[in-house]
C-alpha cells in the first residue's frame, strides 16, 4: 500500500500517551514497513533476522524492539505492530483487484475494436443537386496552397497552367507548357550513373530545375545572345551535366 490508516482513537490512547517519543517514531517506521509489504502488521522470523535488515529495511535497531513497548509485541520470532489496520489493507487489496480487472476489461475492448472489420461505406446516394451548389466555383474563387497538386508530371504541368500569369501572350504559354512537358519527360527517361528508378528527391529537384530553365528562357524571350533558342532539351541536358544532375544517354 501507499499509505498506512490507523484510527485517531489509538493514537490519543493510553498506549500512545505511555510511550515516548523514541517508541512512537519506531512505530511509524514499523507501520510504513509492514505498509510496503502488506503484511497484515506481522514481520514473520524478524528475530531470527540480521541486524542489518533492522537497520536498513525496518530501519529501527534491533536493541529498541527487543524492550518491552504498548506499540509492538514479539509472538515466538514474529513482531506484531500494534495498532495496524488488516481491514485498511483488505479494502486496499479489492479495490485494487478491481481496477486490475476494469482494466483488463477495457484493453479487451479497445483490441477488439483495433482489430474488428471495417464497416461498409455509407450507401445513401448523395443529391447531386445539392452538392453542385456547395462546390465553390474554381474560376471565380482565388488559388490556396491547399489545391497544390502533387509533384508528379501531370500535376506538375496542371499546376502551371492552372496558375499561370494570364497576361502571357498566347504563342509564349503554348510554347512554354510544350517545352516544359518535353523536360519533365525527358528526366523521367533520363538516368544518371546507372542508377534507375530515380529518387523522389532526385526527381523534385529536377523538375524544379524544369521550371526555373523555362522561365529563364520567357525572361530572355526565348534567345540567347541574339539567337534564337532551337534545342531546349540539347541546352537543359547541357546545362544538368554541369551541375552534376543528369548525363546524356549513351
Amino acid at each position: 500500500m501507499k499509505y498506512f490508516i490507523t484510527e485517531c482513537v489509538s493514537v490519543d490512547g493510553a498506549e500512545f500517551s505511555e510511550s515516548d517519543f523514541q517508541e512512537v517514531g519506531a512505530w511509524v517506521f514499523l507501520m510504513n514497513y509492514c505498509a510496503g509489504q502488506e503484511n497484515g502488521g506481522r514481520v514473520v522470523g524478524a528475530k531470527d533476522r540480521k541486524d542489518a535488515f533492522f537497520d536498513r529495511s525496518l530501519k529501527v535497531p534491533r536493541y529498541v524492539l527487543e524492550t518491552e513497548s504498548h506499540l509492538w509485541k514479539w509472538e515466538d520470532a514474529d513482531l506484531i505492530v500494534q495498532f495496524y489496520s488488516t481491514e485498511a489493507e483488505d479494502n486496499y487489496k479489492k479495490k485494487r483487484e478491481a481496477g486490475k480487472r476494469g482494466g483488463e476489461k477495457k484493453n479487451a475492448k479497445a483490441h477488439a475494436k483495433a482489430h474488428a472489420l471495417p464497416t461498409k461505406p455509407n450507401q445513401t446516394p448523395v443529391n447531386k443537386k445539392k452538392q453542385k451548389k456547395t462546390q465553390p466555383n474554381r474560376k471565380d474563387s482565388p488559388p490556396t496552397e491547399d489545391d497544390d497538386p502533387p509533384m508528379t508530371i501531370a500535376a506538375d504541368l496542371a499546376h502551371h497552367i492552372r496558375y499561370a500569369d494570364d497576361y502571357r501572350a498566347p504563342n509564349d504559354w503554348d510554347r512554354s507548357e510544350q517545352v516544359r512537358t518535353e523536360l519533365l519527360k525527358l528526366i523521367e527517361t533520363t538516368k544518371k550513373d546507372g542508377e534507375m528508378p530515380m529518387g523522389p528527391e532526385k526527381r523534385l529537384t529536377l523538375q524544379h530545375e524544369v521550371r526555373e530553365f523555362v522561365s529563364e528562357l520567357e525572361r530572355l524571350d526565348w534567345t540567347i545572345d541574339g539567337n534564337p533558342v532551337e534545342n531546349s532539351s540539347g541546352l537543359f541536358l547541357h546545362r544538368m551535366e554541369k551541375k552534376g544532375l543528369l548525363r546524356r544517354p549513351r
